[in-house]
């Protein structure tokens, strides 16, 4: 609670003292509540919760060289966690700080250092938020950006007074240029996370393309990985996925995505799908309001790793479409149907995995809206012993931005 209190504190002070460092603030932020229903399938139990987060974010635009922000959300919980957080199982969550940055602007250059999410082209090879910094040149047509993120300091969050050995850092190194131009957006990018405690790195390498394609937009990333991740052990992997989406009409839109990845040597190698991902690409998640929500509750989110959806390295060749409807002025449905099997079914008794899901946003006032959704992911195997019980996600949810 003291935590809670003295943020609040500084936000009010620097809110009403805004005027006095002619600096422009402002504030917002979004309140959610939901409750979740989740089914892994099989003999493991169901959890149904309500839960809730308070977001928000603060924001000073010091000149037009100078802006800082600070975002936090408060109070993210499961309801029956305790009347006060600080007391309860998500004590840690009372208040959690993702963004406390300071971004400089001179000529062509655009820095940012702080708590940070940067992101690599469309998501597939590195997405993550970080302590860290981020460069930007633009010399148009070309962007040339360089990031730098402290992973850990001496071996472990924390741990900052001691560096050799098993104290040794991590660090994250990543570069991406980009070409722009009217006809369409390309780019090439690497990134490198460095363990020297245990002298293992995760390496990814990728080009991603996004053109206008008649009314529609096409657009796909092609990433490449290796590393070390033991001494008998290499990190490896290759995987595209290429997507086309456009209006059928002025209220219907769809689309659909195709994937691919590579398999790997299961004797000698560890199949990874990114350096480190913050699920920046989503292609099996809710869209509108509910995206991004309910990591990993019965795999059938976006916690699904689409790129190796039967996790022993097998590869995979995908398929998923999507639909968007504005049935009225105030609702709109959304669907997705996948489907995706193991490039090598040698490595695995997967034969294949099938997810639908759908959901709606209903805008019920101004600044209101209530959502529902339900995903249902369901597996085969070659073995007909095997557990291939679906896996259900239902969710409604109420939110409110300010």
């Amino acid at each position: 609670m003291k935590k809670l209190v003295l943020v609040l504190a500084i936000t009010l002070i620097a809110a009403f003292s805004a005027p006095a460092f002619a600096s422009d603030f402002s504030a917002g932020g979004a309140y959610r509540f939901e409750g979740v229903y989740a089914d892994a399938g099989g003999a493991t139990e169901k959890k149904q919760y309500f839960d809730q987060r308070m977001r928000v974010s603060f924001k000073w635009q010091v000149n037009d060289n100078v802006s800082t922000e600070l975002r936090g959300d408060f109070a993210e919980m499961r309801w029956g966690d305790a009347y006060r957080p600080e007391r309860g199982a998500n004590s840690s969550d009372t208040i959690m700080i993702d963004r406390a940055t300071i971004n400089l602007k001179q000529g062509p250059m655009n820095l940012l250092v702080g708590l940070i999410e940067p992101n690599l082209g469309l998501g597939t090879n590195w997405s993550w938020q970080m302590q860290g910094i981020k460069a930007d040149f633009g010399m148009n047509p070309v962007t040339l950006t360089f990031i730098y993120g402290k992973e850990s300091e001496g071996g472990a969050a924390g741990n900052t007074l001691t560096d050799s050995g098993t104290n040794d850092d991590t660090n994250l190194f990543a570069g991406q240029m980009t070409y722009s131009a009217d006809a369409f957006t390309a780019g090439i990018h690497a990134a490198t996370l460095r363990n020297e405690a245990n002298s293992t790195n995760k390496n990814g390498y990728g080009f991603y393309l996004v053109a206008p394609v008649g009314p529609g937009t096409l657009q796909g990333e092609l990433v490449t990985f290796d590393g070390t991740a033991s001494a008998t052990n290499d990190y490896a992997g290759t995987q595209l996925h290429v997507s086309f989406n456009m209006p059928l009409a002025e209220a219907l839109s769809a689309g659909v995505t195709l994937l691919w990845s590579q398999d790997v040597n299961a004797a000698s190698e560890t199949q990874i799908t990114s350096v480190q991902d913050d699920a920046n690409f989503t292609v099996l998640d809710f869209a509108g309001a509910l995206g991004y929500n309910n990591a990993g509750e019965a795999g059938a989110l976006y916690g699904t790793n689409i790129f190796d959806v039967s996790g022993n390295g097998a590869g995979v060749k995908g398929i998923v479409g999507n639909a968007k409807l504005a049935a009225t002025e105030a609702v709109t449905l959304y669907a997705k149907l996948g489907y995706a099997v193991p490039n090598d079914d040698g490595l695995t008794t997967l034969d294949s995995m099938f997810y639908a899901m759908a959901n709606f946003d209903y805008a019920w006032m101004p600044a209101v809206t209530f959502s529902g959704g339900v995903a249902y992911a369901s597996p085969d195997y070659e073995n007909a012993a095997t557990n291939d019980s679906p896996q259900v996600v239902g969710t409604f949810q109420l939110g409110v931005r300010f």
